[in-house]
Formats: structure tokens, sequence, C-alpha cells
């Protein structure tokens, strides 16, 4: 996804892959893996809401091994408890009925947060920390009710399934977009999903708004909220050194997304510095398949390694914005990075 970004012709292999997937099982018998990849989002939107009856079996020894062995499927990771719902419901996030009442000036400094998959089932603090960010920053925070996304359909070639999917999210955001204020989705690699697979299938004129990603969105509002932050307590601690671990379908996508990023951490004085890496290896579902254990490893080893080994001899603190590489740095270094939101909501004193 991200080289087809840096490719001059824009060659889009993602996308050939999925016609060839669609085309090549509409005759020959699909892995059952497969399915279960397509059902995912669907499964675990039901799971999330009792994390437990999921979690529990993953932490009795051999039931991981059971699960390699009949889905060819490894490293599955735990849904997050609390729940997202639950979570939802204790923070300051404003019912959408109210979207309504908001003047022109306060649509400016509201945000639609449009969820995914990777952090309301497997981050659901993160959800959170964005909430919570928000209010700190004089932004009305709405949530819009979890939807499928259909980015695994896409990515398996489902693309009858993918179709439907993107229609029926599509008809509520654009209904909401009526309203004027900004959707966000915290996860680049799905934010690019609607920007991108979504036109391309549902057509440019039926999609009727823009998803952002977070930094997109703070550098649109960076001088309405500059008052807001003049009256704040920011707590910077003069000795930590911050470094940013960018998504590469979001630095491809997004070419401003290294300035973007720096002129937001500005925003609370802080100068923040931009590593140069590629993929990290993971790349969503393929990571977790385990005929691509070695060369997801491999790929990390060769653009993310080393980079991580300087971060202690440089007294450097990482920060990801990719769901999926955070999720290579705690299966590989066993390191647990935080996004960058998760730093500016600990520096922004309440």
């Amino acid at each position: 996804k991200a080289c087809t970004g840096q490719c001059p012709i824009k060659v889009d292999i993602p996308e050939l892959k999925a016609k060839f997937l669609n085309h090549y099982y509409s005759r020959y018998k699909r892995p059952k893996r497969d399915l279960l990849v397509r059902d995912t989002e669907k499964i675990h939107h039901k799971l999330s809401r009792l994390p437990w009856l999921y979690n529990l079996p993953l932490q009795i020894p051999g039931v991981k091994k059971i699960i390699e062995l009949l889905t060819g499927m490894i490293d599955p990771p735990k849904l997050s408890s609390p729940p997202v719902s639950r979570l939802l419901k204790s923070s300051n996030a404003e019912p959408l009925s109210k979207l309504e009442e908001l003047s022109d000036e306060q649509k400016l400094k509201s945000v639609i947060i449009v969820q995914d998959p990777l952090t309301s089932f497997y981050e659901a603090d993160l959800v959170q920390d964005h909430i919570e960010f928000f209010n700190k920053i004089g932004v009305r925070v709405f949530v819009l009710p979890y939807m499928e996304n259909g980015k695994a359909k896409h990515v398996k070639g489902f693309l009858k399934e993918f179709h439907k999917t993107a229609s029926s999210i599509n008809e509520v955001l654009n209904k909401y977009s009526r309203y004027g204020v900004s959707y966000v989705t915290i996860e680049p690699a799905v934010a690019l999903t609607y920007r991108e697979e979504f036109p391309k299938y549902l057509g440019e004129d039926n999609v009727n708004y823009r998803v952002l990603m977070i930094q997109e969105f703070l550098v649109k509002i960076s001088d309405l909220i500059k008052p807001t932050l003049g009256e704040k307590n920011i707590k910077i601690n003069p000795d930590k050194n911050f470094t940013l671990f960018g998504h590469c379908g979001e630095k491809t996508a997004a070419p401003s997304y290294s300035r973007d990023w720096q002129e937001c951490f500005r925003l609370f004085g802080l100068n923040i510095s931009i590593e140069k890496t590629g993929c990290c290896g993971m790349a969503g579902v393929y990571g977790h398949e385990k005929e691509h254990e070695k060369s997801s490893a491999g790929i990390y080893k060769m653009h993310w390694k080393d980079n991580i080994d300087s971060l202690a001899q440089d007294a450097k603190i990482p920060m990801v914005t990719g769901a999926s590489c955070r999720s290579q740095l705690k299966r590989l270094e066993s390191m647990n990075a935080k996004h960058p939101v998760s730093i500016l909501n600990e520096i922004l004193q309440a």
C-alpha cells in the first residue's frame, strides 16, 4: 500500500491482488482462514462486549498452538478490557443528537471520531486518550457507533462483501457529514481506506466527506486551539526526547505527515524528531499468518531494528502512529510503544 504512493506510475499492487483473489476464488475453494479474516471485525465486535470470554482461553497453555494448527494464524491479539463501549459511557463524548445544536463556530472546534477495529477492539484506552486530549484542548467530541470498515474483506479479495460493507457505512458517513464537523479515524490504515478504496468502489460523487488522520485535524484547527493551550499547564520534562515512527502508508499517502506532526508538537512547546523507516513488517493480517512469520520479522529487522536499538543510546522515547507497528514492537521487542496523542494527553494537565 505504501509502495503504491511512491510508485511514479501508481501501480496499485494491493488493488490488483484484491481483484486477482476475487477472480481466483470464484473458481477455486477458499481457505477457511480467509473466511475467518473476512469475519474478524464482526466476530470481535460481538466478543468485545465480553472480552474475558475471548481472552481467557488465550492464557491457557497450548491454546495458541491449537489456533495456529487450525487456522495458520499466530500471535492473536487480546481484546481490550474494559471494552470501548464501557469507556465511552464514562467519557465526555457528547451524544450525536447535539450536532444539530452546534453553531458554525462550534462546528470548527468539534470532531466526530469514526471508530476503527484496531483501536476500538485491541487498544480501547487509546480511544479514551483521544477523547480526553480533545476535551483538554477545547474540542467537543462525538463518537459514531462502531460500524464495520471492511478493510480485511478488501485485502482478501471479498470484493462484493466489501462493496456491501462500504455502502452501509458510507450511507451513515454521508448522513452526518451534513453537519460540517470533521471526521477523524485514529488508525491511519483505516482512515486511508475511506479516502482511497471507498471512492474507487462507490464512486467519488457518492462519498461526500473526507476522513482525516489525527495530525491533519490538529493542524487544521491549530489557530483555534492556541488560546486554549495558552491557558493550560503543559508539563514538559526537558530530559525527554521524543521521536516519531510513522505508519508507512500514512507517510506516502500524506506527504505532509512529518511537517504536520512536528507542527502539532510545536503547539505544545516540543520539538520532535522523525525516524526514517519503511514497513515494520506486520502489515495488518500479513504478520499474523504463520507462513509469513520469518519474512515479517526480516522486514522489521531491515527497516526498523537499527532505529529501535539506537533509542536507548540516544535517550529517545518512541511514539508510534500505526497499530500494526505497535503490535510488531510488542511482539518482537516486548515494547509497549505509545501513540503520539497519548503522549500529548499526558503532558497536558487537566
